[in-house]
């Protein structure tokens, strides 16, 4: 065990060191995601339940504005337009959420980074079907962007969707929604 232990560690350390492209500083600008700027988000999105009945899907529209407080750093509103395919009657619903954004990696045109996302969420039928018309959402993830020109990106990425209304109403009307989501759109950067 000790040994396999030893292995792992001789293996990521050789790879690090073979592969010094991944360690070597940018050689463009530092950063695009600096102090000051604002972004504008245009994407797509599918999540599909796999926790706990596997069952109801969603697809998002969705338009975000962020802030940049610091330099790789963004604070902003993303609002949400979901249809549901429900555990009963179809949904349509609207979320409006608090984003947190993170760049940890920028080299040339890409940029690789996590998000945080709580919001709050409406819709015209109860979600999933023995829940409430009202809920929260907190989504997190990771994604990826690439520069097409200058301030005009290409996104995607993976983000967990926890969908939940905290037992506003009672534990017996608490269902939660897990699900994965995959996305993909636009990022404007001024």
């Amino acid at each position: 065990m000790r040994i396999a232990g030893l292995q792992v560690i001789v293996l990521v350390v050789s790879v690090l060191l073979l592969n010094q492209n991944l360690l070597a500083e940018p050689t463009t600008r530092p950063t695009d995601f600096t102090k000051g700027k604002w972004s504008l988000t245009l994407d797509g999105a599918y999540d599909g339940e796999f926790y706990p009945n596997d069952h109801i899907s969603f697809a998002i529209g969705e338009l975000g504005l962020n802030y940049y407080l610091w330099d790789n750093l963004s604070v902003g509103a993303m609002i949400s337009g979901y249809a549901v395919d429900n555990d009963g009657p179809g949904a349509q619903a609207a979320d409006l959420s608090l984003v947190l954004r993170h760049h940890f990696y920028n080299r040339d045109r890409l940029s690789l980074y996590t998000d945080f996302l709580g919001g709050m969420f409406e819709a015209d039928e109860r979600v999933p079907h023995r829940g409430t018309y009202f809920n929260f959402t907190i989504r997190t993830g990771i994604g990826a962007m690439y520069r097409i020109k200058d301030n005009f990106y290409v996104l995607g990425g993976a983000r967990y969707l926890h969908l939940s209304n905290a037992a506003l109403e009672g534990v017996n009307k608490n269902p939660d929604i897990n699900s994965v989501e995959g996305y993909a759109g636009f990022l404007f950067l001024f």
